[in-house]
């Protein structure tokens, strides 16, 4: 079976942005919460891609830390928690 494993920073983004636009123009204005739970492989990948992405000046991001077990990225009446399996 093949890895196509593409799940990244720009998806989640994708996904945060629309269900968050969604939430608003349907009146939802309490925060929500949605749990994407992903293996330990995937969620490093994961965790990688974001730290990178968030940060890519190279002489003012540091050191990549890994995150323990769980990502959390925050949007309007939105945040989307990955968490490690």
């Amino acid at each position: 079976m093949l890895n196509d494993f593409n799940f990244s920073a720009y998806n989640i983004y994708e996904i945060g942005e629309s269900i968050s636009n969604e939430l608003s123009k349907d009146g939802v204005n309490i925060d929500n919460k949605l749990t994407i739970k992903v293996n330990q492989e995937n969620f490093k990948k994961i965790d990688e891609d974001l730290f990178y992405r968030l940060n890519p000046d190279k002489d003012e991001r540091g050191e990549f830390i890994p995150s323990d077990s769980m990502i959390e990225i925050k949007f309007e009446n939105l945040s989307i928690v990955i968490e490690k399996e």
